[in-house]
């Protein structure tokens, strides 16, 4: 409301200055050697701006600041213009971003004129076969009744369509007040020789966004970003206590699917008790990554000794994220088959072609086991490539001396046979 006031009392103010008026104000601010560096004229122009935003207020600086907005945004079609025209600026106090096609950009600056809330402005402008065209949300925002805008773009990258279209994904920032800040993606395409939103996202959706609150969770700036690389993007999600995480989605060819993540093979009611991430299906550089997880039921978070299944998932990395590559509710111990010594489970391993599993118990007497499993690929499933089993103790010899017992016994695929990771460790 605050700001409304201002920008009011700034056009009262305006309407009685005269155009040659308003015309010696932008001279007065502006080197008179810039005459043909519209860029250069924005940076000192948004400087005055903001030496007059945090000095003493006054109407007559809010009349200033109002005058400053409106030429900026003509100038930024000219700044747009040269851009396009292969003519690179450096801005410090705005930000030009363009598309790697050098045909579609976005000009965005601050235009806070007091009070708490942040509002930026952009133009929007793009090559057609025989013109550059602009969209100035500055000018649309004085047609909206001081409707503001909200987004201050950080930069573009462009996925193409199977028909060789150019999709432009322009991610941004805004800040609805000092604790709401925001990240936005939004997709567009030239169409009739126009931006269009370009519905690539799930859901049909042109945008993805996020808020979160700094109020009460502290600066996750540097955490909440979208990183779009190689037709990835890294979308980031906030959960219920407004932790982030990410999840992505990959372009293919014609929108942004969700990749599967390893999440949802967690059946309701389990939580991972252990997991690994690597390559096992593959060695080559371009291998997606693989996991494998081991969970428990939740309950044996709050009771101790339970005699319940602890699957264990193989996850193959694929390009649209994970499928399953085997599970076994038999291999892994349950919590209480330890014995004296406790949860039984010691370790997973993984390598490429490789999951060893291993566990140990016993009191005085201990034992160990350790499973090794091998990928067979004609068949598409995992089998039991080694089985490692032993004990040991601890005792005295005749010369009151403490001597370690034990023996180990190895075995393999002559001795055993074929037993497949779902087939271990079942009964009979």
């Amino acid at each position: 409301m605050r700001q409304l006031i201002f920008i009011l009392i700034s056009l009262i103010t305006i309407s009685c200055n005269t155009p040659e008026e308003k015309q010696s104000f932008i001279e007065d601010a502006v080197d008179k050697d810039m005459e043909n560096d519209p860029c250069g004229k924005i940076d000192l122009l948004i400087s005055k701006i903001d030496s007059i935003r945090f000095g003493d207020y006054s109407p007559e600086g809010d009349s200033l600041m109002f005058i400053y907005n409106n030429e900026v945004a003509e100038l930024g079609e000219l700044c747009a213009q040269k851009t396009l025209e292969g003519e690179p600026y450096t801005p410090e106090n705005f930000h030009i971003c363009l598309a790697n096609d050098s045909l579609f950009g976005i000009l965005s600056w601050n235009t806070q004129m007091g009070g708490t809330m942040i509002n930026y402005e952009h133009i929007k402008f793009w090559k057609t076969d025989s013109e550059t065209r602009f969209y100035n949300s500055y000018h649309d925002i004085r047609k909206r009744e001081f409707s503001y805008n909200d987004t201050f773009y950080n930069y573009i990258s462009t996925v193409a369509r199977k028909n060789g279209q150019y999709i432009y994904l322009c991610a941004g920032s805004g800040q609805g007040s000092s604790c709401l800040p925001w990240f936005i993606l939004e997709a567009f395409e030239i169409s009739d020789n126009s931006p269009a939103p370009a519905t690539v996202f799930p859901e049909s959706k042109h945008t993805l966004s996020v808020m979160y609150d700094l109020c009460s969770q502290g600066d996750y700036e540097c955490i909440i970003r979208y990183e779009v690389e190689k037709g990835q993007i890294k979308a980031p999600l906030l959960s219920e206590n407004n932790i982030p995480y990410t999840k992505t989605l990959h372009w293919n060819g014609h929108n942004f699917v969700l990749d599967e993540t390893y999440e949802s093979f967690i059946p309701a009611g389990y939580t991972i008790l252990e997991m690994k991430k690597g390559y096992i299906y593959s060695d080559r550089e371009d291998a997606y990554e693989d996991v494998v997880m081991i969970l428990r039921d939740t309950i044996e978070l709050t009771q101790d000794m339970m005699d319940l299944p602890r699957p264990i998932i193989v996850l193959k990395g694929t390009k649209d994220g994970f499928e399953l590559g085997g599970r076994s509710d038999h291999a892994v111990m349950c919590q209480d088959c330890g014995g004296m010594m406790g949860d039984p489970f010691d370790y997973l391993e993984i390598a490429f072609n490789k999951i060893e599993l291993a566990h140990y118990g016993g009191s005085a007497s201990k034992w160990y086991e350790r499973a090794v499993f091998q990928l067979d690929k004609k068949a598409e499933n995992w089998v039991l490539n080694k089985h490692i089993s032993g004990w040991y103790e601890f005792d005295m010899d005749e010369n009151g001396n403490e001597v370690e017992l034990g023996e180990e016994t190895t075995t393999t695929v002559i001795d055993f046979g074929v037993v497949t990771l779902e087939n271990y460790g079942k009964e009979g």
